[in-house]
């Protein structure tokens, strides 16, 4: 699929003699699966007994960004699949794209999406307080003022969670932000794009705007073409590499703390 259509695969969905359908999302590296990483995260906390109750509900918020992206997925590919009949001659490889109308289910997981991988940087505050936040007080009230107040966090775990919230956070929580306050982000908000690719087959694109800021329609902008899609799951793998740092860090200071030193 990459090397035909320049795509990368996103799901790997295996349809059931008995009806049962396993859907699996993978990973920036497709050998890795998004499921077992936050299954591995969950019981790399568990086993350093770091707090339960922090990691739990960091887990319940990853398995919620995998299940909204996974649902992303499936619109896409329902929309691909409704233009399966139409006519080779109609939206060729010479003048590929066209508009599609209809269910606007892309952009109901897309805000779910977003959504969930805000609240994913909002509970893993807990656990960066929990282990490097100061004595006294209580947990500051946004990502980027926990990572101001977590005095002990080191330098180089620092840097990189400052950058994912520049890079991934702020973003999402634009788009979060105006959704939720404002209006749709979704162009007229019925509009798929669609792309005839060789060998008949359909991509699609559920257009976001690149200034989500402006917080109106007929402000917004699309000259980067961003995708809802693409856009949701990069997001949700920063999130578990994030939270990939954040417990192993959490073991070495936990440790530390009882006197004992490496990971686990």
């Amino acid at each position: 699929m990459s090397a035909e259509f320049g795509l990368s695969p996103l799901v790997i969905i295996q349809d059931y003699a008995d009806g049962h359908t396993a859907e699996v999302l993978l990973r920036h590296a497709p050998e890795q699966i998004y499921g077992l990483s936050t299954t591995d995260f969950e019981q790399r906390a568990i086993r350093a007994r770091l707090d339960f109750r922090s990691a739990h509900q960091v887990t319940y918020c990853l398995m919620s960004v995998e299940y909204h992206c996974v649902q992303l997925c499936k619109a896409y590919r329902d929309v691909c699949a409704s233009f399966t009949a139409v006519p080779a001659a109609f939206g060729g490889c010479d003048d590929p794209i066209v508009t599609y109308q209809g269910p606007v289910d892309a952009y109901f997981e897309f805000d779910a999406l977003i959504t969930a991988v805000r609240r994913a940087y909002d509970t893993l505050r807990y656990m960066l307080w929990k282990y490097f936040g100061a004595a006294t007080g209580s947990v500051p009230r946004s990502f980027a003022r926990t990572l101001d107040a977590c005095v002990s966090l080191p330098d180089e775990l620092a840097d990189r969670l400052a950058a994912s919230w520049r890079s991934v956070g702020e973003p999402a929580t634009a788009y979060r932000d105006c959704i939720q306050h404002y209006c749709p982000v979704g162009l007229g908000q019925t509009v798929m794009w669609m792309t005839r690719m060789a060998g008949g087959v359909w991509s699609t694109s559920a257009r976001i705007p690149d200034n989500p800021s402006a917080r109106s329609q007929s402000g917004f902008t699309y000259g980067r073409q961003l995708d809802a899609l693409r856009f949701g799951w990069d997001c949700a793998q920063e999130v578990l590499d994030i939270a990939g740092l954040i417990v192993e860090a959490s073991v070495v200071a936990a440790n530390r703390a009882q006197g004992h030193v490496g990971r686990i």
